[in-house]
């Protein structure tokens, strides 16, 4: 892992990064078709993987009749008529238009009406559905299963992303909304100027899903086909559209979050990325900075091709020379997507095998076209009364406060997953109306790649008695100054108070038992006293917020180890009253 000691370091790897996409010549690769389990009769025209590598979302469509349905499509077949009634009929409809022979024949000796096989049930033309497969512990994908997931009547749904909390969907389709601009009754239509992208957000409850969410984004496109993805964190979306005002075919755009579920206007990624030709199907791995997209592009194997680039800064504006991911993985075919778990080590694409429709292809992806590594943190969020709370999970940098993203615990069971890239020093916490978090933080300055690392989060009822520990807050040793790694938890607090006017608080400071009891008290007192101005300071009236200091008199562990101790230096507050 590369540590960055400065801005100077810091565009040196950039650029490092840039020239090796431009130079290397990646080792050959062969990607195989999945099995049955995941291939079928049908066409597989999507897929998204997990970013933790566990599941598998796959779109399909024009799927074979089941036996049961095969047969009863045959038993309700009409019987051939045989050849005399059909002449009759005819003559019935066009009379003199029947020779006279045959008909005579008929009424006396017959014709035999040849006998053929019975024609086999034709696949139908199915609605595109959306089904999941789980790795198994031995490695391998186990059978694909519907979601349970569908658009309204006959129409299509299809995977266009999985979030790394493994609890949120995206989906394209069309489902039932009311309350809307988009909303349709019998006969009705969206309102005129309405934003009705296709695009849904969608949350897991236990073994189900809730009921999907319309994305508010200015989509429109003069294409026949899109694609879309939203970031891991949740903070933009990307997507392919071809606008008068783009490079020639569809191009790529991205649209900064403005709220849940809102977004921006699309902004073109430029012509670094863009060409006159077509751009499409974008993946964002979950560093959040390595893209996957296919193009047509002059220079490549055949049809659609895959490439890779990496985003250098903010602006989405630059970007190192995109590279084609080579033979093996491109063909003189159509690579039409492409889908990578966290590590790389497993990728995914639809491509066409020269005996079938689209397949599912597997192949590890060489080490230098990998995304940057990142950890997984994942647990459960309970009140303290250990009872799942449906919650949003929000996390940031420390070092500068900076906001990194969100993501969302299962609905009934309070599980949760995020994935940080490595290198960072990370507060997070779990958010949900009528609580206070109690925030924890990491430190993957040195962690592993693809770590794990299992932290469970308390929201505790905003309640007159209730205390909440503030474990985000940093002061110099031994002294109440608060160091610039507080401002998030700060803030937070500040928030706290200006959505809850009738909100009174007492901030409570404690320390360990080293050093005097005196000391201990003045130190304790001081650091109560350096939030109460900071607050006071934030505009909260300071008639809503006391202060006090405990020194070492209210332990909430032992001070016989240095872990105990550390759990003794603390500051919370306190609810007074609501």
């Amino acid at each position: 892992m590369l540590g960055l000691s400065s801005a100077s370091s810091a565009a040196s790897i950039a650029a490092a990064l840039t020239l090796s996409l431009v130079t290397t010549s990646y080792a050959a690769v062969t990607p195989r078709k999945l099995g049955p389990s995941i291939n079928t009769d049908a066409r597989e025209i999507g897929v998204s993987a997990s970013p933790d590598g566990r599941f598998l979302y796959i779109t399909r469509e024009d799927e074979p009749l089941t036996p049961v349905e095969a047969a009863a499509a045959a038993k309700a077949r009409p019987k051939p008529k045989d050849t005399c009634t059909q002449l009759r009929e005819l003559e019935q409809q066009m009379p003199g238009s029947m020779p006279a022979d045959l008909l005579q024949r008929c009424a006396t000796t017959g014709i035999e009406t040849p006998k053929t096989a019975p024609s086999a049930p034709q696949p139908r033309q199915t609605p595109q559905r959306i089904f999941v497969a789980e790795r198994g512990t031995d490695g391998e994908w186990g059978l694909a299963r519907p979601l349970g997931l569908q658009s309204e009547g006959s129409r299509s749904t299809s995977i266009v992303t999985i979030l790394p909390d493994n609890n949120t969907l995206v989906v394209l389709g069309d489902f039932p909304e009311r309350g809307t601009d988009c909303a349709r009754g019998p006969g009705q239509k969206p309102k005129p100027g309405a934003s009705c992208a296709p695009y849904w957000l969608v949350q897991r409850r236990g073994s189900g899903w809730a009921a999907p969410r319309r994305l508010d984004i200015a989509f429109a496109t003069q294409a026949t086909r899109t694609t879309a993805t939203v970031l891991p964190n949740l903070q933009a979306m990307l997507l392919d559209m071809k606008r008068d005002n783009g490079r020639g075919g569809r191009d790529l755009y991205y649209a900064a979050a403005t709220s849940e579920s809102s977004f921006a206007a699309p902004i073109n990624l430029g012509p670094q990325i863009n060409t006159p030709a077509n751009e499409a199907a974008a993946s964002l791995a979950a560093d959040g900075k390595t893209l996957y997209f296919a193009s047509d592009r002059a220079g490549g194997t055949g049809g659609f091709d895959l490439y890779v680039t990496r985003r250098l800064d903010d602006s989405w504006q630059k970007w190192s020379t995109p590279r084609n991911l080579g033979p093996g993985i491109n063909t003189a075919r159509d690579e039409a997507s492409i889908t990578v778990d966290a590590s790389g080590q497993f990728a995914y694409l639809i491509s066409t095998d020269p005996k079938s429709l689209e397949d599912i292809f597997e192949f590890a992806l060489p080490p230098e076209l990998r995304p940057e590594p990142v950890a997984f943190v994942f647990g459960t969020v309970r009140d303290p009364a250990g009872k799942a709370v449906p919650a949003g999970i929000s996390y940031d940098r420390l070092a500068d406060g900076r906001f990194e993203g969100r993501a969302s615990a299962d609905l009934e069971t309070g599980s949760y997953q995020i994935a940080l890239p490595v290198g960072t020093h990370y507060g997070f916490r779990a958010v949900a109306a009528g609580y206070a978090a109690v925030a924890d933080r990491i430190d993957l300055r040195g962690a592993a790649i693809e770590a794990r690392y299992r932290r469970d989060l308390l929201l505790i009822p905003l309640e007159a008695g209730r205390t909440i520990r503030l474990n985000n807050l940093f002061f110099e040793m031994n002294a109440a100054e608060l160091l610039p790694e507080s401002k998030s938890e700060l803030d937070r607090l500040v928030a706290l108070m200006a959505a809850n006017a009738r909100l009174q608080i007492r901030i409570e400071a404690h320390t360990d038992a080293v050093g005097s009891d005196s000391a201990n008290l003045a130190l304790s007192s001081a650091r109560a006293a350096a939030v109460a101005r900071f607050l006071a300071a934030a505009r909260v009236d300071p008639s809503r917020v006391e202060s006090r200091g405990f020194g070492e008199t209210a332990p909430a562990s032992s001070n016989d180890t240095e872990q105990g101790r550390a759990l003794n230096r603390r500051v919370e507050f306190r609810v007074l009253s609501l």
